[in-house]
């Protein structure tokens, strides 16, 4: 959005970006200068006035626009200063402005990346390792073809060929990862279990000592 007027009277307001960058200090935004001085907010409909506005980018930081009033025949560049960008909350004052970007155009959308799933660097050597083995099985298939002849049915062969290297490939190294992660998920649940045994514990000891301690014993006054 470009920033044209607002209720502070020298033209400037603070905007919050922590939602937009992770950076906690106040931004200072300037209101366009020409749109600042108008007496009131309804002349701006009866402006006879151009903004140009670059296309939509990434940067959060940068910005290229340029206002023009054709009546005057003024024109004036437009900064990052000038600017409001969605997810930021105004500190200051209240603005009005000419919204230029909407929907995916906006910088809060453009900068949002699509989550990565993670993979451990053992699952990436075994993923690299199972690849070499499967080349190296390929590899021996096509020798075996070669040795023998294309001739007649070859692709039964070929497929024979590969069903019969295919056991260097060991199954080991499948369940070597199901291992790791089934391992894992054993420790966490017993940590769990021996904790919540620990507080169980904890708190029959704060109850026996409870039931253990000695009555209260109360004096019978007379009638």
């Amino acid at each position: 959005m470009v920033f044209l007027r607002t209720t502070e009277t020298n033209g400037a307001c603070f905007i919050r970006t922590d939602q937009l960058d992770g950076e906690t200090d106040w931004k200072l935004r300037l209101a366009v200068p020409a749109t600042q001085k108008l007496d009131s907010n309804e002349e701006l409909f009866s402006m006879d006035a151009t903004v140009y506005a670059e296309k939509p980018q990434k940067d959060i930081h940068n910005f290229i626009g340029n206002f023009a009033k054709h009546d005057t025949e003024t024109e004036e560049s437009l900064g990052v200063e000038n600017t409001v960008w969605a997810g930021t909350v105004v500190a200051s004052g209240r603005l009005l402005g000419l919204v230029v970007y909407t929907g995916a155009e906006t910088r809060s959308v453009m900068n949002n990346a699509a989550p990565r799933s993670k993979i451990g660097l053992l699952d990436l050597e075994i993923n690299n390792l199972t690849k070499l083995l499967f080349l190296a099985v390929l590899g021996l298939t096509l020798v075996m073809m070669c040795l023998k002849g294309f001739g007649g049915p070859w692709y039964r062969y070929f497929f024979r060929f590969l069903l019969l290297f295919s056991y260097i490939i060991p199954i080991s190294i499948c369940l070597l990862s199901f291992l790791e992660t089934f391992s894992f998920v054993i420790l966490e649940l017993a940590f769990v279990k021996l904790s919540f045994v620990s507080v169980n514990k904890h708190t029959l000891a704060i109850t026996n000592r409870l039931v253990a301690s000695p009555k209260c014993w109360f004096k019978k006054t007379p009638n």
